[in-house]
């Protein structure tokens, strides 16, 4: 099954918007659980339905989706194993002021046909648009400088996601690279 940054941006928008109760992504430890780490976290659910396994703190990496395992049984992955055929790579940042950092890991250190950065925006909609736009101008600069074999333009997927706090509810919106730069993905 091929993995499209469309198709996993509309399962994280219904697996994200579940739950029994509100948590504002600002309470970062909470947040970043309910998004992360546990059997029920919002990515183990959406590797379930795309059918891939899912690792929580893949050597530097938040998180990846993979097919198969390489090493002995019954052994952690994260000691113990290494994945094979890694399908997605997922970087989290609850502050976008620190992103930069998670981005200059992620391109060109690691590959996979699909990479997903989530961050959140503050403020009102003009001081959002300037950072989304810093944001992905980090990222353009990246790829252009990172990219010899051209894999960004041809094979390799970026999805950014971006949240921002409304009233009582995040607000998505969502963004990939395509052609040398960042555009709007329509649900």
């Amino acid at each position: 099954m091929k993995i499209t940054p469309k198709k996993f941006y509309n399962i994280f928008l219904k697996e994200v918007k579940k739950g029994d109760k509100y948590i504002s992504w600002g309470e970062n430890k909470k947040w970043t659980r309910r998004l992360l780490s546990g059997r029920s976290c919002v990515m183990e659910k959406i590797a379930d339905k795309l059918r891939l396994h899912y690792c929580h703190e893949y050597f530097s990496l938040d998180g990846i989706f993979y097919r198969k395992k390489l090493g002995y049984k019954n052994w952690d992955i994260r000691e113990n194993y290494y994945a094979q055929n890694i399908e997605v790579i997922i970087e989290h940042e609850n502050f976008y002021r620190t992103i930069e950092k998670e981005i200059f890991k992620l391109f060109p250190l690691f590959f996979a046909p699909l990479k997903v950065i989530i961050t959140y925006l503050f403020g009102d909609d003009i001081r959002r648009q300037r950072e989304a736009e810093r944001i992905k101008k980090i990222i353009e600069d990246r790829i252009k400088a990172d990219d010899p074999f051209k894999l960004h333009q041809n094979k390799i997927k970026t999805l950014l996601i971006f949240g921002s706090l409304g009233k009582r509810k995040t607000n998505w919106q969502a963004f990939v690279y395509r052609n040398k730069k960042f555009k709007a993905l329509k649900i």
